[in-house]
């Protein structure tokens, strides 16, 4: 890979050249202890894609000017700053805009301590603030420079035996189909760098296992499974293969990755508005075996009060519930507004009554929020129940792992600050899902689909089609079925724990 070139014009003008944002990566490690401070950067990635044509990220520093395009086949960028900045921080915002980032969490303000900062890049879209010397590079006296500070005394960092080797903006199952071809090849026929670059992860998209891998490291199969890569397992079920990769892949970015560890895991509201009493004793059932560290439910009845036996089981959940009812004058996106608003989460899921979700349903959510940067992420229908014909059909029409204008609309998670920015829910009584989708892509975000597991959709007999909002025909989803399964596929609704993995 071609060296970096760096070079400065007038004091505080920089021109940067790099092959690809892994070389971007390394150069703001290296240059974070130079002390260069910079005014104008123009950076140039030879090698780049958009995660959609046209988008561009927000490089969230003090600018007076910013330009960005995609060339045909990379990047250029120029930020004119409004006060010097080290040149690490300036690049760190050019990489957060040519890729995407999760955003719409106020977490704290973490400084960096330049020795802490990882050698391959990890870490360098988080770059904000840098404490050089013992000095703050923004001086206020009566404002503490930061919240937190990662110096080299954080061993769990710094330490060379580091398990915290997971990137999720390279190390990602980006790519990774519903129903994958078995592919599967030696370790030792290819030729693995030490720590996985995003061209190699892009290479083994369609690889689905590895064999003889005793000459892997360990940091090498543990970035391998974040990618989806199985390690000396053979499966000919397509599916199964697909479950235990999707298993291993998520506790991976959950335990590997340091960004969890230095920002935490946002709070996660599961927002659940319903007019039809008779399914919520199942819905909460569902709802209580849930996971994910940090949650909260919100249920608001439309049209009805709660009665005393389920209002005594919602307290009973082991998270906090918040329940309240709106009148039934108001319609669907007029609800979910006065739901949301009522959320203490940092980010928002939609939950839909009728629907079946399994346990590890919000962790996949904010797992995919946090490997693609998206600031709407939901699932792929995969799984689809047809009340009338009693049966589960796995029908992955829409291929999973992708930036895309579709996601089933009840698994949608976005922060609130996200849903503020583009207006909130719409006021229509239906298509509420799509109108957000619309607003998120109008207002220049990404919307990301992960894998469908853990999620069933609920599609009711014609003779209910009063409360439903969808238009689609029954026969729709017969179309390209790969398989069935009489009642609920309780196979798509497996736990991690199914394997032996923690949560």
């Amino acid at each position: 890979m071609p060296a970096p070139k760096v070079r400065q014009g007038r004091a505080g003008d920089f021109s940067v050249r790099v092959h690809n944002r892994d070389s971007l990566r390394e150069l703001i490690a290296n240059v974070a202890s130079t002390g260069d401070v910079a005014t104008v950067v123009n950076l140039v990635i030879d090698h780049a894609r958009p995660p959609r044509p046209g988008w561009l990220g927000t490089p969230e520093l003090p600018l007076s000017q910013f330009s960005g395009n995609w060339t045909e086949f990379g990047f250029e960028g120029k930020a004119t700053l409004v006060t010097e900045l080290p040149l690490a921080i300036v690049l760190s915002g050019l990489l957060r805009a040519s890729t995407p980032t999760p955003g719409g969490v106020f977490g704290p303000k973490i400084s960096w301590d330049p020795a802490a900062l990882p050698r391959n890049g990890n870490l360098a879209e988080t770059l904000r603030h840098i404490e050089i010397d013992g000095a703050s590079s923004e001086e206020n006296p009566h404002l503490r420079s930061t919240d937190r500070l990662i110096t080299q005394d954080c061993t769990w960092l710094t330490a060379a035996d580091t398990q915290y080797v997971v990137n999720p903006h390279v190390h990602r199952p980006i790519g990774r189909r519903s129903l994958p071809e078995i592919t599967s090849v030696a370790a030792s026929s290819l030729s693995l760098p030490d720590s996985l670059d995003a061209a190699t992860v892009h290479r083994l998209r369609g690889v689905t296992a590895l064999s003889e891998t005793n000459g892997l490291t360990s940091t090498q199969k543990i970035q391998l499974q974040a990618c989806g890569v199985h390690l000396d397992l053979a499966l000919a079920d397509p599916r199964e293969s697909t479950f235990v990769s999707i298993a291993r892949r998520n506790i991976v970015l959950r335990e590997h990755s340091p960004h969890p560890r230095i920002f935490g895991w946002p709070s996660v509201s599961m927002v659940l508005v319903t007019n039809r009493e008779n399914h919520l004793h199942a819905i909460v059932e569902l709802l209580s075996q849930q996971t994910y560290p940090d949650l909260e439910l919100v249920l608001l009845t439309h049209g009805f009060e709660l009665d005393d036996h389920l209002g005594a089981r919602v307290l009973q959940l082991p998270f906090p519930t918040l329940t309240r009812s709106a009148p039934a004058t108001l319609n669907l996106g007029e609800v979910l507004a006065a739901a949301s608003s009522l959320a203490g989460g940092e980010l928002i899921t939609k939950i839909d009554d009728d629907d079946f979700y399994g346990p590890e349903h919000v962790w996949d959510l904010v797992a995919a929020r946090m490997f693609s940067g998206a600031q709407l992420v939901g699932k792929a229908l995969d799984n689809i129940y047809l009340a009338a014909e009693d049966v589960t059909v796995f029908r992955p029409t829409y291929a999973a792992e992708k930036y895309t204008n579709f996601v089933a609309g009840g698994t949608m998670l976005i922060s609130q600050a996200d849903l503020r920015e583009v207006g909130g829910w719409r006021p229509v009584p239906r298509s509420v899902d799509l109108a957000l989708i619309q607003r998120v892509s109008e207002h220049g975000g990404l919307i990301y689909r992960t894998h469908g597991h853990g999620y069933i959709y609920v599609r009711h007999s014609r003779q209910s089609q009063a409360t439903n909002t969808s238009l689609v025909s029954d026969a729709h989803f017969r179309k390209d079925i790969f398989g069935e399964v009489v009642g609920i596929d309780a196979k798509a609704l497996r736990g991690y724990s199914d394997l032996g993995l923690e949560h």
